[in-house]
């Protein structure tokens, strides 16, 4: 079992759809979720979690109101009451990503922008990372950059561990050969670079769907 579905064109979400399906979350997740400031920030977060509650449902046979979630020392969400069911969640822009798995999995998306690649690398990348990225050709750095950037988050992400903790120390050059780790770029299209992490070299289906498609998921919740 190892699954990525992507939601695209998000920037369209309707008020009335928005308040149906913040229904179907916690009072807790829902209070979170009223407190951005920002309408887009509120509605990633929003389906980031519907997401992860339709794929959870479908590979556990639960219902939505039968799934309980818990989190770790870090933060990380995990399904508390059943085992051997993994996922992971991430936005950007118009898109919200989600990988569900039968181990621990960290998924990662980023939109390749105009960033201090010098700067952040220095921070927070080793020095072969620094190298990898640098010594491109200009055309192909922001890519190389977010490679690296992505990696690193989806590795932390699938370990459960604090994203700044290690960063400038762990090389995802040469993890895969020393943890058993394997990184799959898993989302390609419009200017998106999407990494997923895991114990396993298998690469995920993947599923890219609409809003519209969200909301008939839970229209029978």
């Amino acid at each position: 079992m190892f699954k990525v579905v992507v939601i695209r064109g998000i920037e369209g979400f309707c008020w009335e759809n928005f308040e149906f399906l913040l229904s179907f979350v916690s009072a807790e997740k829902q209070k979170r979720i009223r407190n951005f400031r920002s309408f887009m920030d509120a509605t990633r977060c929003l389906l980031g979690d519907i997401l992860v509650r339709i794929l959870l449902c479908r590979v556990t046979g639960l219902g939505n109101s039968k799934l309980e979630f818990g989190v770790n020392f870090y933060g990380k969400p995990f399904l508390a009451n059943v085992s051997g069911v993994y996922f992971n969640v991430s936005h950007v822009g118009d898109c919200v990503v989600c990988a569900v798995s039968d181990v621990p999995v960290g998924i990662d998306i980023e939109v390749v922008r105009s960033v201090d690649v010098v700067g952040v690398a220095e921070r927070f990348f080793t020095f072969d990372e620094q190298a990898y990225v640098l010594s491109a050709s200009r055309s192909v750095v922001l890519q190389r950059f977010f490679e690296v950037w992505t990696k690193k988050e989806s590795i932390m992400k699938c370990h459960g561990t604090s994203l700044f903790e290690s960063l400038s120390s762990l090389s995802v050059l040469r993890v895969p050969e020393m943890e058993n780790c394997f990184f799959h770029r898993v989302y390609n299209a419009d200017g998106f670079v999407c990494y997923v992490c895991l114990n396993k070299d298998e690469m995920p289906l993947l599923e890219v769907v609409d809003v519209k498609w969200l909301l008939e998921q839970v229209r029978f919740w």
